[in-house]
């Protein structure tokens, strides 16, 4: 695999994570109902899995990592 794929997919992965995040902001928690409540978390997550994955793939290009 080129190596602007992977950049690129870290990128969109990011973006993507962000967007989960923010956006969950703005529904979770004003959902009473339990169904409701578990979609927001399960975003939440996901948001955070995309987001770590692209920080984790930068972080390991970086100078700052020592391998």
């Amino acid at each position: 695999m080129k190596p602007w794929i992977k950049e690129f997919v870290a990128i969109v992965s990011a973006i993507a994570g962000i967007i989960l995040i923010v956006a969950n902001g703005a529904y979770f928690g004003y959902s009473t109902t339990r169904i409701g409540y578990e979609s927001g978390l399960m975003r939440a997550i996901i948001g955070i899995v995309l987001l770590g994955g692209a920080v984790t793939y930068f972080w390991t290009k970086s100078k700052f990592y020592k391998s």
